[in-house]
């Protein structure tokens, strides 16, 4: 203002109004001396944007050119405005901030109807943009300053949110990664001190109206003997259970409940507790021990609900956990059944098509030559061909008993019996002792064979077919033994063998000889179903055969029967 011997000097800011409409105000005034200060006058505050009559004006500043007003340069109409707020000659220009008009600068002279120098219109220009570029700088550093401080504080609230929910995420993996309920409460405990400070905590179930502690950490081992407690108005959780509170949180427990102003909970001053809910039922809470007055909070509150509701999840899951898996168990028992019996009925069905169409087949054939024999006379080819008929007669009727004797395995039971495993071993050798003596075969028992429980019939045939199978395939051997004794327990179950030095089996066979209607060598006589019988029996039993063999080195099978009743 000196420099330009101005009268004032002086700058405007554009503003929004309460009706949303823009507005200028003078914010800031030079006055040279002797002269009066306008920075107090309504008149220049909450000015319009635009004066009506002054339209030739305005447009020149918000072209972006300074309004140079020298005497000459005003109409009569204009030069009359100015008379009224005592101006003779002005100068201004908008000064412009982040490419908006932000206010106005200028000077004016009340003494004298100057003309202003180009000199002087070059410096309000620059001082304009330096002026802009000032405010621009400092609205940007201003603005900076409080977007600096309002990301340190969402900085500081997501660290808090994010531990808080980190917390949460590994609580949450910790129910899915072990099913032992105290490990996992023992553990969401101590993911919960994270983020609510506590001195101790403990986990009590509801049932029976009466609370019982299943979980704790930081308990003082003299306190850990309390155990549980009923359904009393003179425990601090009594609002939980009957009042439905959604927790129950005192600054001072020892205020209220006398227990806690003696040893051994004397130490406790601030408590917490929140429910555990399942689909809406109360199961218990979590109790959270602070030794200061006040050391809980409403969002430490809400804070341990959501571990509550994850404790709660954990105990529901480790019960189902244990019933699924006693289903799961019966039901691959069942799975396991359904597939071996799939597979026999695929087996049964090539048996009905091809095992008993053979003989059929050479009943049919044989009865042609018979019609033949008897029509050329002819006894002897007569009785040959006869015999073949009743051979063919025989095997039918030999697999269809096999087959129903399988069948009736599981179902058509005779009742369960202790009795000596001997006296079961020497009743299959009399079945068998035509095929024993016929083979020169010994048979060795182990001494003091122990009882067994189960179907006595049963056990004979498994014994009976073992033995047979062992007597059949004893090969060239010059003197062929069988060994018949046990050799410990496997679990409860006794384990009984059956051992030859006959042919052996290799390996890779020794899960399909238990497979009905398998037989190795296809000539041999049989039909394929023995040791599938063999095998169905042991396992009603609730027992289990296997074969431990090779290849011209004999066999022996192993098999487990119980010794008692299952509830003896």
């Amino acid at each position: 203002g000196k420099e330009f011997n101005a009268s004032h000097a002086y700058l405007f800011e554009r503003q929004m109004g309460p009706g949303g409409e823009i507005l200028n105000s003078m914010k800031y005034e030079w006055t040279a001396p002797g002269q009066k200060s306008d920075l107090v006058s309504s008149a220049f505050q909450n000015m319009p944007r635009r004066a009506a009559g002054f339209d030739r004006l305005y447009d020149i500043l918000d072209s972006g050119e300074p309004l140079v007003g020298s005497a000459s340069f005003f109409t009569e109409e204009e030069k009359e405005y100015l008379r009224s707020i005592n101006v003779k000659a002005l100068l201004e220009i908008r000064v412009i901030v982040n490419g908006q008009h932000w206010g106005t600068l200028g000077f004016d002279d009340v003494e004298n109807e100057r003309e202003w120098r180009p000199m002087e219109v070059e410096v309000i220009r620059v001082a304009a943009g330096v002026l802009g570029a000032a405010i621009e700088r400092q609205v940007k550093d201003d603005m900076l300053k409080t977007e600096l401080a309002e990301r340190q504080k969402l900085i500081n609230e997501l660290e808090l949110r994010n531990a808080e929910s980190e917390t949460l995420r590994e609580t949450t993996e910790i129910i899915t990664s072990t099913l032992d309920i105290s490990e996992v409460i023992n553990r969401i405990l101590i993911q919960l001190k994270r983020v609510v400070k506590y001195d101790s905590a403990s986990v009590w179930s509801f049932q029976d109206n009466v609370a019982r502690q299943i979980g704790a950490v930081g308990l003082p081992a003299e306190a850990s003997v309390i155990t549980q407690h009923g359904l009393s108005a003179d425990e601090p959780d009594f609002g939980l259970w009957e009042e439905g509170y959604p927790y129950i949180l005192l600054d001072d427990i020892q205020d209220k409940y006398e227990k806690f102003r003696r040893p051994p909970l004397d130490y406790i001053h601030g408590w917490l507790a929140v429910p555990l809910k399942l689909r809406g039922r109360f199961t218990g809470f979590i109790a959270l021990d602070g030794n200061c007055k006040g050391q809980f909070t409403i969002h430490d509150a809400h804070l341990a609900l959501n571990y509550a509701n994850q404790v709660a999840i954990a105990l529901e899951n480790a019960r189902l956990f244990s019933d699924l898996q006693a289903e799961l168990a019966e039901r691959q028992k069942l799975i396991g059944e359904l597939g071996e019996r799939n597979s026999e009925l695929e087996r049964f069905t090539y048996t009905v098509s091809h095992d008993l169409k053979s003989p059929l087949v050479t009943i049919a054939g044989f009865l042609r030559y018979i019609e033949q024999d008897v029509a050329s006379g002819d006894l002897k080819r007569f009785q040959m061909d006869l015999e073949r008929v009743g051979d063919a007669v025989e095997k039918m009727q030999q697999l269809l008993m096999e087959l129903l004797e399988l069948s009736r395995i599981g179902r058509l039971v005779n009742p369960s019996v202790l009795i000596l495993f001997e006296e079961i071993v020497r009743e299959a050798m009399e079945a068998t002792h035509g095929r024993l003596e016929s083979g020169n075969v010994r048979v060795m028992i182990q001494s003091g064979l122990s009882e067994v429980f189960g179907d006595r019939p049963r056990l004979v045939e498994v014994l009976q077919n073992l033995i047979d199978n062992a007597a059949k395939y004893m090969g060239d051997q010059p003197d062929p033994l069988i060994e018949i004794g046990t050799r410990g327990m496997e679990g409860d179950l006794n384990v009984y063998f059956v051992r030859d030095n006959g042919i052996g089996i290799a390996p890779e066979h020794h899960t399909r000889i238990f497979e009905l209607f398998n037989k190795l060598d296809t000539k041999s006589e049989g039909t394929g179903v023995g040791l599938a019988l063999v095998k169905r029996t042991i396992e009603v039993h609730g027992g289990r055969i296997w074969l431990e063999s090779e290849a011209g080195k004999g066999a022996t099978f192993c098999f487990t029967l119980p010794g008692k009743p299952k509830d003896a």
